[in-house]
Protein backbone atom coordinates (compact mmCIF):
# COMPACT_ATOMS: atom_id res chain seq x y z
CA UNK A 1 0.00 0.00 0.00
CA UNK A 2 2.57 2.57 0.73
CA UNK A 3 4.59 1.46 -2.51
CA UNK A 4 1.27 2.32 -4.14
CA UNK A 5 0.49 6.33 -2.45
CA UNK A 6 4.44 6.86 -3.72
CA UNK A 7 3.37 5.89 -7.23
CA UNK A 8 0.42 7.77 -7.08
CA UNK A 9 1.71 10.87 -5.48
CA UNK A 10 5.06 10.94 -8.01
CA UNK A 11 1.79 10.66 -11.05
CA UNK A 12 -0.02 14.14 -9.31
CA UNK A 13 2.82 15.64 -8.83
CA UNK A 14 4.13 14.94 -12.19
CA UNK A 15 1.24 16.18 -15.01
CA UNK A 16 3.26 15.86 -18.15
CA UNK A 17 4.06 12.27 -16.86
CA UNK A 18 0.28 11.89 -16.45
CA UNK A 19 -0.24 13.17 -20.02
CA UNK A 20 1.84 10.97 -21.28
CA UNK A 21 -0.06 7.76 -18.92
CA UNK A 22 -3.13 9.04 -20.96
CA UNK A 23 -2.34 9.15 -24.39
CA UNK A 24 -0.06 5.74 -24.35
CA UNK A 25 -3.88 4.17 -22.43
CA UNK A 26 -5.65 6.14 -24.99
CA UNK A 27 -4.02 6.17 -28.38
CA UNK A 28 -4.76 3.43 -31.02
CA UNK A 29 -1.85 1.55 -30.56
CA UNK A 30 -2.13 0.48 -26.72
CA UNK A 31 0.40 -1.50 -26.75
CA UNK A 32 2.82 -2.16 -29.03
CA UNK A 33 4.91 -5.18 -29.04
CA UNK A 34 8.25 -6.22 -30.67
CA UNK A 35 8.65 -9.86 -30.64
CA UNK A 36 10.94 -12.11 -32.06
CA UNK A 37 8.89 -14.96 -32.32
CA UNK A 38 10.44 -18.00 -32.95
CA UNK A 39 8.04 -20.64 -35.16
CA UNK A 40 8.26 -23.82 -35.76
CA UNK A 41 6.32 -23.49 -38.96
CA UNK A 42 6.03 -25.13 -42.04
CA UNK A 43 6.29 -28.59 -43.87
CA UNK A 44 9.44 -30.91 -42.48
CA UNK A 45 12.37 -30.94 -44.42
CA UNK A 46 12.61 -33.87 -46.62
CA UNK A 47 13.74 -36.76 -44.71
CA UNK A 48 14.87 -34.79 -41.30
CA UNK A 49 11.68 -35.51 -39.75
CA UNK A 50 12.24 -31.66 -38.36
CA UNK A 51 10.44 -28.33 -39.09
CA UNK A 52 12.01 -25.13 -40.09
CA UNK A 53 12.31 -22.08 -37.73
CA UNK A 54 11.57 -19.09 -39.04
CA UNK A 55 12.57 -15.80 -36.87
CA UNK A 56 9.64 -13.20 -37.54
CA UNK A 57 9.12 -9.46 -35.68
CA UNK A 58 5.55 -7.72 -35.39
CA UNK A 59 4.16 -4.79 -33.81
CA UNK A 60 0.37 -5.82 -32.58
CA UNK A 61 -1.89 -2.57 -32.53
CA UNK A 62 -5.64 -2.29 -31.90
CA UNK A 63 -8.31 -0.24 -33.05
CA UNK A 64 -10.93 0.83 -30.52
CA UNK A 65 -10.51 -2.88 -29.62
CA UNK A 66 -9.84 -4.42 -32.97
CA UNK A 67 -6.31 -6.22 -33.01
CA UNK A 68 -3.85 -6.05 -36.22
CA UNK A 69 -0.24 -7.77 -36.10
CA UNK A 70 2.34 -6.02 -38.67
CA UNK A 71 5.19 -8.10 -39.54
CA UNK A 72 7.55 -5.75 -39.68
CA UNK A 73 10.73 -8.29 -40.49
CA UNK A 74 11.35 -11.62 -41.33
CA UNK A 75 7.93 -12.03 -43.48
CA UNK A 76 7.63 -14.69 -46.07
CA UNK A 77 9.45 -14.37 -49.84
CA UNK A 78 6.51 -13.83 -51.73
CA UNK A 79 8.42 -12.72 -55.03
CA UNK A 80 6.92 -9.64 -57.46
CA UNK A 81 4.19 -9.10 -59.21
CA UNK A 82 1.03 -7.22 -58.41
CA UNK A 83 -0.03 -7.74 -54.54
CA UNK A 84 -2.65 -9.50 -55.67
CA UNK A 85 -0.62 -12.60 -57.32
CA UNK A 86 1.43 -11.99 -53.68
CA UNK A 87 -1.71 -12.44 -52.06
CA UNK A 88 -2.32 -16.14 -53.59
CA UNK A 89 1.32 -17.27 -53.16
CA UNK A 90 0.81 -16.56 -49.40
CA UNK A 91 -2.46 -18.69 -49.58
CA UNK A 92 -1.17 -21.38 -51.07
CA UNK A 93 2.33 -21.94 -50.13
CA UNK A 94 2.72 -20.14 -46.74
CA UNK A 95 -0.72 -20.81 -45.13
CA UNK A 96 1.25 -22.26 -42.67
CA UNK A 97 2.99 -18.93 -42.35
CA UNK A 98 -0.62 -17.43 -41.52
CA UNK A 99 -1.95 -20.12 -38.93
CA UNK A 100 1.43 -19.64 -37.09
CA UNK A 101 0.78 -15.65 -36.61
CA UNK A 102 -2.34 -15.33 -35.67
CA UNK A 103 -3.86 -18.36 -33.81
CA UNK A 104 -3.32 -20.03 -30.92
CA UNK A 105 -0.89 -19.91 -28.83
CA UNK A 106 0.83 -16.62 -30.21
CA UNK A 107 -2.82 -14.76 -31.32
CA UNK A 108 -6.31 -15.55 -31.59
CA UNK A 109 -9.57 -16.02 -34.04
CA UNK A 110 -10.18 -12.08 -33.60
CA UNK A 111 -6.31 -10.72 -34.68
CA UNK A 112 -6.11 -9.79 -37.94
CA UNK A 113 -1.99 -10.08 -39.29
CA UNK A 114 -0.44 -8.06 -41.87
CA UNK A 115 2.83 -8.48 -43.75
CA UNK A 116 4.37 -5.39 -45.65
CA UNK A 117 5.45 -5.28 -49.49
CA UNK A 118 6.89 -2.77 -51.58
CA UNK A 119 4.30 -0.96 -53.38
CA UNK A 120 2.65 -2.00 -56.67
CA UNK A 121 1.94 1.03 -58.10
CA UNK A 122 4.97 4.21 -58.62
CA UNK A 123 2.33 6.17 -56.93
CA UNK A 124 1.96 4.32 -53.58
CA UNK A 125 3.78 3.95 -50.26
CA UNK A 126 3.64 0.68 -49.50
CA UNK A 127 2.03 -2.53 -50.12
CA UNK A 128 0.24 -4.99 -47.54
CA UNK A 129 -1.87 -8.16 -47.44
CA UNK A 130 -3.85 -8.85 -44.11
CA UNK A 131 -4.89 -12.43 -43.24
CA UNK A 132 -6.75 -13.52 -40.31
CA UNK A 133 -7.82 -17.20 -38.49
CA UNK A 134 -10.15 -17.84 -41.79
CA UNK A 135 -7.14 -17.08 -44.34
CA UNK A 136 -5.54 -14.47 -46.75
CA UNK A 137 -8.28 -11.29 -46.82
CA UNK A 138 -8.78 -8.95 -50.01
CA UNK A 139 -8.86 -5.58 -47.74
CA UNK A 140 -9.43 -4.97 -43.35
CA UNK A 141 -10.22 -1.05 -42.72
CA UNK A 142 -9.40 -1.61 -39.08
CA UNK A 143 -6.40 -3.40 -40.09
CA UNK A 144 -4.97 -0.46 -42.51
CA UNK A 145 -5.50 1.84 -39.52
CA UNK A 146 -3.40 -0.54 -37.38
CA UNK A 147 -0.82 -0.61 -40.05
CA UNK A 148 -0.43 3.39 -40.70
CA UNK A 149 -0.40 3.98 -36.60
CA UNK A 150 2.70 1.19 -36.68
CA UNK A 151 4.71 2.71 -39.46
CA UNK A 152 3.89 5.96 -37.78
CA UNK A 153 5.45 4.37 -34.28
CA UNK A 154 8.58 3.44 -36.91
CA UNK A 155 9.02 6.03 -38.05
CA UNK A 156 8.05 5.19 -41.77
CA UNK A 157 5.07 8.03 -41.75
CA UNK A 158 4.69 11.31 -40.93
CA UNK A 159 2.37 12.25 -38.00
CA UNK A 160 1.73 15.44 -39.46
CA UNK A 161 -2.80 16.97 -40.09
CA UNK A 162 -3.07 16.14 -43.54
CA UNK A 163 -0.77 13.27 -44.64
CA UNK A 164 -1.94 10.46 -47.18
CA UNK A 165 -0.71 7.28 -46.99
CA UNK A 166 -1.37 5.19 -50.22
CA UNK A 167 -1.26 1.53 -49.72
CA UNK A 168 -1.55 -1.29 -51.94
CA UNK A 169 -3.86 -4.21 -51.11
CA UNK A 170 -5.03 -6.97 -53.11
CA UNK A 171 -8.30 -5.41 -54.12
CA UNK A 172 -6.92 -2.00 -55.00
CA UNK A 173 -5.43 1.05 -53.36
CA UNK A 174 -6.76 2.37 -50.49
CA UNK A 175 -5.67 6.19 -48.71
CA UNK A 176 -5.13 6.85 -45.11
CA UNK A 177 -5.28 10.08 -44.08
CA UNK A 178 -3.86 11.56 -40.63
CA UNK A 179 -6.43 13.60 -38.99
CA UNK A 180 -6.10 17.22 -37.13
CA UNK A 181 -6.84 15.36 -34.18
CA UNK A 182 -4.61 12.42 -34.70
CA UNK A 183 -6.95 10.02 -35.97
CA UNK A 184 -6.45 7.98 -39.09
CA UNK A 185 -9.24 8.14 -41.99
CA UNK A 186 -9.44 5.63 -44.79
CA UNK A 187 -10.61 6.12 -47.95
CA UNK A 188 -11.24 2.49 -49.30
CA UNK A 189 -11.72 1.24 -52.57
CA UNK A 190 -14.72 2.03 -55.21
CA UNK A 191 -17.33 -0.22 -54.36
CA UNK A 192 -19.63 -1.05 -57.54
CA UNK A 193 -22.47 -2.60 -58.43
CA UNK A 194 -21.98 -6.06 -60.09
CA UNK A 195 -25.86 -7.31 -61.14
CA UNK A 196 -28.99 -5.36 -61.18
CA UNK A 197 -32.63 -6.00 -60.47
CA UNK A 198 -31.89 -9.60 -58.69
CA UNK A 199 -34.98 -11.55 -57.94
CA UNK A 200 -35.59 -12.73 -54.71
CA UNK A 201 -38.67 -14.48 -54.00
CA UNK A 202 -39.83 -14.62 -50.30
CA UNK A 203 -42.80 -16.67 -48.87
CA UNK A 204 -44.92 -13.84 -48.62
CA UNK A 205 -44.14 -11.68 -51.74
CA UNK A 206 -41.54 -11.12 -54.46
CA UNK A 207 -38.17 -8.38 -53.71
CA UNK A 208 -35.41 -7.13 -55.93
CA UNK A 209 -32.22 -6.29 -55.37
CA UNK A 210 -28.56 -4.93 -56.78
Amino acid sequence: DRLHDRAAARTREDPPRLARLRRLLTGVILSTLFALIVLAVGPKTAGSGTFRVMSIRVIDSHTEGEPTRVIVEGGPDLGDGSIASQAERLSSEFDHLRTAVVLEPRGSEVLVGAVLRPPENSASDFGVIFFNNAGVLGMCVHGTIGVVRTLQHLGRVSDDSGTRIRLDTPVGRVTAAIRADGGISVENVSSRRTTRSVRVDLHDRTVHAD
